[in-house]
C-alpha cells in the first residue's frame, strides 16, 4: 500500500532507452581521446628514429620562414617548394603515426579477446551445473526467459568465494555471468536480493554494454602499454629535447592521459546506472534493488568518485527514482568532447596534409579536400554526442512542460574544449619552446576562435529549437529515432560545411598575414567575398531555416499526450503537452519577403529609368570603374533591404524569430536577384551564367549574413520586452 502511494506521488520516470545511452557517448569519446593522444606520443617517439630526416626537413623550412612575400601567388609557390623538399621525410613520419595508432588498436583488441579466458582463470570460475544447485539453475533459466535473453549467457561460479556478488563479462557472442558462492547461498536465504543482483547483471547483457565496457578497459590498458610506457622510457633514456620543450610535451601527454583515464571511468559508471534502471523495469524501483544499493559501500568525496568505476550508491538510487537527471545537458562532458575534438582536428588535418604532401600534390589543390575530410571525421563525434544530448534534453524539458536552458552554453563549453584541445594537439606540441611562436599562434587564431565560440553557441541553440519542434511528431520510439537521425544528419551537414569554411579561411588568413605585405583588411575582405561565393555557404543558409520551419507542414499531426506512452517507464497519470506548431508563421515571412523583394525591384526600376533618361547609363556602360560601382551599389542596396525585411519579420513573430527573419531575407534575396537579371535584360544587357551565379551568391548569402545579425539583435530586444526565456529560439 505504501509502495503504491509513493509511486503515485513520484512523477513518472522518463524513458532513457528511447535515446542512445551515455555509455555509448562516452565510449566514442574514449576512442577519439586515445587516438589523439597516441598520435601525439608517436610523433614525439619518431623524432629520434628519424633524426636525420627531421634535420633535413628543418632545412627545407628555413628559406620559407625567412622571407616576406608581396603577393599570394609567391606564398603558394614557396609552399609548394617546401612540400617537394619534405616529401621523403613525411613518408616515414606517416608510417610512424599510422603504425602507432594501429598498434594501440591491435593490442586493445587482443586484450579484449583474451579477457574472458583470463577472468575465468583468475577467479577460478567453473560452469554452474544442475548437479551443483538445481533450483538455482532452474531459477536462472526463468530469469533469462523473463528478460528476453536469447540465447542465455553461460553461468559460472566459484563455490569457495563467500562474497555476495556477480559479474557479467565476455566478448562478442560469448557472454558469461559469474556468481560467487555467497550469492548462491543467498538464493536460499534472501531470494529477492539474489533476484535483484542477477537482474542487474542480466541488464548489462540486455543493454548490450558488455562489449563496449571491456573494449574500453582493453583500450586504456593498450594505451598505457603501447603509448604511455614507451613515452616515459623515451624521455628518461634518450629524449633529445631541451628542458622547456620536454616540460611542454610531458604536460600535454599528462593532460591527455588524464582525459583518457577519466573517460574510461565515466564509461564504466554510466553502464551501472543504465543497468539499474533496466533492472527496475523487471523488479520495480522500491523493491530489493533499492535495498541492495543501500548496502553498497559509499564513496568518500566527489573528486575520489571520478576515479571510481562504480557510481556511489546515493547517486545510483537518485538516478533510479528520477531518470530525468540522465537527460540534463552536461557542460563538463561537452568540454571533454571539445578537448578530444580539438586534439583530433589538427592531428587529422596534419596527417592528411602529410599524406597529400608526400605525393607532392599542389598546396592549393589539397586545402579544401583536406579540410573537408577533417570536418567529416570530427563532425560525427560532435553531433552524435553533444548534439544528440541536446535532443535528449529538449525532449525531457518538453515532456516536463519546462523550458530548455543552456543549449547555447553547452556550445560555448564545446568551443572552449576545442580551443584547449587544439593547444594540446600535434601541430602546436613543438611550439612550446618558442614563446614568440606561441604568441603568434594565439594572435592569428584569435578571430577564428571567437567566431568558433559564437558559431557553436548559435548552432546548439538552433539544434535545441529544431528538436523541441520536431519531437512532437514522435508517436513511437521508431518514429522518434527516424526524426532525430534526420535532424542530426542535417545538423551534421551544416556543421561540416561551416567548419570546413572556417578551417579554410583560418589556414589562408594565418598563412597570408604571416608572410605577405598585403594589408590585413584587404586579405580579410577578399576571403569574406570568396566565402559568399561558395555553394557551401548557400547550403548553410538554406539549412538553417528549412529544417525547423518545415514542421509547419505537419502542424496538424502533432501527437497528443496519449501518444507518448513510450516516453515514460511508468504509467503516467499526468497529461503531457508537447509544443504545438501553430505559433510558427512562415506564411508571414514569405509575404514580407516578397514585398521586400518587389520593393527593391521597384526602386531599381526607377533608378534605371532615371539613368536612361538622363543619359548616364551610357557613361556607366563604357567605364569599367563606374560599371563596377553601379553593380556593387545594387548588391549593397539588396543586402540592406534584406536586413530590413529580416528585422521586421523578427519583430512580428513570437517563435523562432531569427529563423523567420532569415527565411524572409532569403525569399527577398531570390526576388531581388531575379529583378536584377530581368531589368538588366530589359535595359540592353545580357545574362552571363558566371555573373548570374556570382550575383545570386552576393545578394542571397551577403543578405543572409547581415539579416542574421540584425534578426538576432531584434530578437534579443523583443525577448527583453516580452518575458525573455519563455521560448527556445535562435537569437
Amino acid at each position: 500500500m505504501a509502495d503504491n502511494i509513493q509511486r503515485s506521488l513520484r512523477p513518472p520516470r522518463l524513458n532513457p532507452f528511447a535515446f542512445p545511452s551515455d555509455t555509448d557517448f562516452r565510449f566514442v569519446l574514449l576512442i577519439f581521446s586515445v587516438l589523439g593522444a597516441t598520435s601525439l606520443i608517436y610523433n614525439v617517439l619518431s623524432t629520434n628514429s628519424l633524426s636525420s630526416q627531421t634535420t633535413a626537413a628543418l632545412h627545407c623550412n628555413a628559406p620559407f620562414q625567412a622571407r616576406t612575400y608581396r603577393d599570394i601567388e609567391a606564398i603558394f609557390d614557396a609552399q609548394q617548394r617546401y612540400i617537394q623538399c619534405t616529401a621523403p621525410y613525411l613518408h616515414l613520419l606517416i608510417a610512424w603515426l599510422i603504425g602507432g595508432i594501429a598498434l594501440v588498436l591491435i593490442v586493445a583488441f587482443v586484450f579484449y579477446w583474451i579477457f574472458p579466458t583470463w577472468k575465468l582463470w583468475q577467479r577460478k570460475l567453473v560452469p554452474l551445473s544442475v548437479e551443483d544447485a538445481p533450483e538455482v539453475v532452474a531459477y536462472l533459466e526463468e530469469l533469462c526467459h523473463e528478460v528476453g535473453l536469447v540465447p542465455p549467457p553461460r553461468f559460472v561460479w566459484n563455490p569457495l568465494n563467500q562474497a555476495n556478488g556477480a559479474l557479467a563479462f565476455g566478448r562478442f557472442r560469448q557472454y558469461y555471468v559469474a556468481l560467487s558462492g555467497g550469492l548462491v547461498t543467498q538464493f536460499y536465504t534472501d531470494q529477492p536480493a539474489f533476484r535483484a543482483v542477477l537482474l542487474h547483471e542480466l541488464a548489462h547483457l540486455r543493454n548490450a554494454d558488455v562489449n563496449e565496457t571491456y573494449f574500453a578497459v582493453a583500450l586504456w590498458r593498450a594505451f598505457v602499454v603501447v603509448a604511455l610506457i614507451p613515452f616515459a622510457v623515451y624521455l628518461v633514456v634518450q629524449a633529445p629535447f631541451s628542458t622547456i620543450l620536454m616540460f611542454n610535451l610531458v604536460f600535454r601527454v599528462l593532460v591527455l592521459a588524464v582525459l583518457v583515464y577519466l573517460t574510461r571511468n565515466a564509461v564504466l559508471r554510466a553502464r551501472e546506472v543504465y543497468a539499474d534502471i533496466r533492472a527496475s523495469t523487471w523488479d520495480g524501483v522500491s523493491g530489493a534493488l533499492s535495498r541492495v544499493l543501500a548496502a553498497l559501500p559509499h564513496s568518500k568525496g566527489h573528486w575520489q568518485a571520478l576515479a571510481r568505476v562504480h557510481p556511489s550508491p546515493d547517486e545510483r538510487f537518485r538516478m533510479l527514482n528520477d531518470t530525468s537527471k540522465l537527460f540534463l545537458i552536461s557542460f563538463w562532458e561537452a568540454f571533454g568532447v571539445g578537448i578530444a575534438t580539438g586534439v583530433a582536428i589538427p592531428n587529422v588535418r596534419t596527417l592528411l596534409e602529410w599524406l597529400f604532401y608526400s605525393q607532392q600534390v599542389d598546396f592549393r589543390v589539397i586545402v579544401m579536400p583536406n579540410l573537408l575530410g577533417t570536418a567529416l571525421i570530427f563532425t560525427p563525434l560532435v553531433v552524435g554526442t553533444v548534439g544528440l544530448n541536446t535532443w535528449r534534453a529538449a525532449f525531457a524539458a518538453s515532456a516536463r512542460g519546462q523550458t530548455l536552458r543552456g543549449a547555447g552554453l553547452v556550445g560555448l563549453c564545446l568551443g572552449l574544449g576545442i580551443i584547449l584541445g587544439t593547444f594540446l594537439s600535434l601541430p602546436t606540441a613543438f611550439a612550446g619552446s618558442s614563446f614568440t611562436l606561441l604568441i603568434d599562434l594565439f594572435v592569428y587564431s584569435l578571430p577564428w576562435n571567437v567566431l568558433l565560440l559564437v558559431g557553436l553557441y548559435c548552432f546548439f541553440r538552433w539544434i535545441a529549437a529544431g528538436a523541441t519542434l520536431w519531437l512532437g511528431m514522435a508517436a513511437t520510439i521508431r518514429a522518434l529515432r527516424r526524426i532525430y537521425i534526420v535532424g542530426l544528419t542535417i545538423a551534421g551537414v551544416i556543421l561540416v560545411a561551416w567548419s570546413a569554411e572556417l578551417f579554410q579561411f583560418s589556414v589562408f588568413t594565418t598563412l597570408i598575414l604571416q608572410f605577405s605585405l598585403l594589408p590585413p583588411a584587404i586579405v580579410l575582405t577578399s576571403l569574406f567575398a570568396e566565402a559568399l561565393l561558395q555553394p557551401i555557404t548557400l547550403l548553410i543558409v538554406i539549412g538553417l531555416w528549412a529544417f525547423p520551419l518545415a514542421i509547419w507542414f505537419w502542424r496538424d499531426q502533432v501527437i497528443a499526450s496519449a501518444g507518448l506512452s513510450w516516453a515514460f517507464m511508468d504509467v503516467s497519470p499526468q497529461q503531457v503537452t508537447l509544443p504545438r506548431q501553430n505559433q510558427l508563421r512562415p506564411g508571414l515571412a514569405l509575404i514580407v519577403g516578397l514585398i521586400g523583394g518587389l520593393t527593391f525591384c521597384a526602386i531599381l526600376l526607377i533608378v534605371r529609368i532615371g539613368l536612361q533618361v538622363s543619359m548616364l547609363s551610357e557613361a556607366i556602360n563604357v567605364n569599367d570603374g563606374l560599371l563596377l560601382v553601379f553593380y556593387f551599389g545594387q548588391v549593397i542596396l539588396a543586402v540592406l533591404l534584406q536586413a530590413c525585411v529580416a528585422g521586421i519579420v523578427t519583430g512580428l513573430v513570437g517563435k523562432l524569430r531569427s529563423l523567420h527573419g532569415l527565411f524572409a531575407a532569403f525569399v527577398a534575396g531570390c526576388v531581388m536577384t531575379s529583378g536584377l537579371l530581368v531589368l538588366n535584360l530589359l535595359f540592353g544587357g545580357r545574362i552571363d551564367p558566371m555573373i548570374t551565379w556570382q550575383t545570386f551568391c552576393f545578394v542571397v548569402n551577403g543578405g543572409a549574413f547581415l539579416a542574421l545579425l540584425v534578426a538576432m539583435g531584434v530578437s534579443v530586444l523583443a525577448g527583453w520586452i516580452s518575458q525573455p526565456g519563455r521560448q527556445i529560439e535562435l537569437g
